[in-house]
């Protein structure tokens, strides 16, 4: 998998918006990105996502379409030094969910 920006796709908006939403088709596909790796990367992010409290999973889909740290804190109305440990605490929440726990592989949210 690689991380890129998304912020160009119409579906964008409509899935940071709405806590129900699926993102997992944002996920992006690179050349050495199996079919199969591909399908269990979008279950596991949309079955994560769920797990996450209301706001988290906002700021979560909010962060993971390219936004910047400085205009996710103006959004959610917190300090960007706030946006910068939830984005920490994500990505450990990440970790743990895919048995990561050491942190090896962080998520770039």
């Amino acid at each position: 998998m690689r991380v890129t920006r998304l912020d160009r796709y119409d579906h964008v908006n409509q899935c940071w918006n709405d806590p129900e939403e699926s993102c997992s088709e944002l996920l992006a596909e690179s050349r050495n990105t199996t079919p199969a790796d591909l399908a269990a990367s979008r279950i596991d992010f949309s079955a994560w996502l769920k797990l996450l409290p209301y706001r988290q999973r906002r700021i979560a889909k909010y962060l993971s379409v390219g936004n910047r740290t400085a205009d996710t804190a103006k959004k959610f109305k917190v300090s960007a030094g706030r946006i910068s440990q939830i984005r920490r605490e994500l990505s450990d929440n990440w970790n743990k969910f895919v048995g990561e726990e050491d942190g090896d592989a962080a998520l770039a949210v």
